[in-house]
């Protein structure tokens, strides 16, 4: 196994976070780029071995066209990573366990009277969740307003719409590779970006419980991210993500990478 990370469209702090935890590994990581409009690698023969890919959500379009070369693996199923699937097995043990679900096409023409969060039940990025104040446009327009919506969101795309939830006093990510809890930070704090260790070992221990609670109902795949809350005094679960694709804070990238590495 190798890993291989993305340098186009990518920060170059970001880039050198990645070098220098894998320094400390004694172990030079590859990189690949991705070319615009022809759904493609730029690739050479650093690949004729399993290569782990990191980089943006493009990575889980190609896996699913077929798009990605033999020996590069993206740790992602379709249905076990969407939240309609797993609603299911999690139940009350979700933050969003009231929320409906529907398809795009009932949902963008809608001028709802009450405040509405909506967010894709994918892991797949086609829009970021955001909360719909009710004005003249419709959910599509107010959408549209705010950020670039990916071109591959289509009217049979599935989203949820819940109630916006308040009190949540903090959220966690948590990397767990081959089944295990390998690192958790605290990425928000009262609903501000807030990347920081858990300086508290009662509060990590619970969230390790917990994790394991949520791992004994279900786990979207060997390898994964699952983002937590804490909303009224309980943890709840966010989502699940991609590890390929997530975002890491103030986690140890060197426990990480190693702990992929030894699959």
């Amino acid at each position: 196994m190798q890993l291989a990370f993305q340098d186009t469209e990518i920060q170059l702090n970001e880039l050198d976070e990645v070098r220098l935890a894998l320094e400390s590994l004694n172990y030079k990581p590859k990189t690949f780029g991705i070319i615009p409009f022809v759904d493609s690698l730029s690739l050479n023969e650093q690949f004729s071995e399993s290569t782990l890919l990191f980089g943006g959500t493009k990575l889980l379009k190609l896996k699913h066209k077929n798009l990605l070369p033999k020996n590069c693996i993206v740790y992602h199923h379709k249905e076990t990573f969407d939240q309609y699937n797993y609603h299911r097995y999690l139940g009350y043990l979700l933050l969003n366990v009231q929320a409906q679900f529907m398809p795009w096409r009932l949902v963008k023409g809608q001028h709802y009277k009450m405040q509405k969060f909506i967010k894709p039940t994918s892991d797949m990025k086609f829009f970021p969740g955001f909360v719909y104040y009710p004005d003249e446009r419709n959910v599509n327009e107010y959408l549209r307003d705010k950020v670039i919506v990916d071109c591959d969101l289509t009217d049979d795309t599935l989203v949820l719409v819940n109630h916006p939830i308040e009190n949540i006093k903090a959220e966690y990510r948590a990397f767990v590779v081959n089944y295990k809890i390998i690192d958790i930070t605290q990425s928000n704090a009262e609903g501000k970006l807030k990347p920081q260790r858990i300086d508290d070992t009662d509060t990590e221990e619970s969230l390790k419980d917990f994790i394991a609670l949520i791992q004994s109902v279900y786990e979207p795949h060997h390898s994964y991210v699952i983002d937590v809350c804490l909303v009224d005094g309980e943890y709840k679960v966010v989502e699940f993500n991609c590890i390929n694709c997530s975002g890491l804070y103030m986690h140890d990238r060197a426990k990480i990478y190693k702990a992929l590495l030894e699959l």
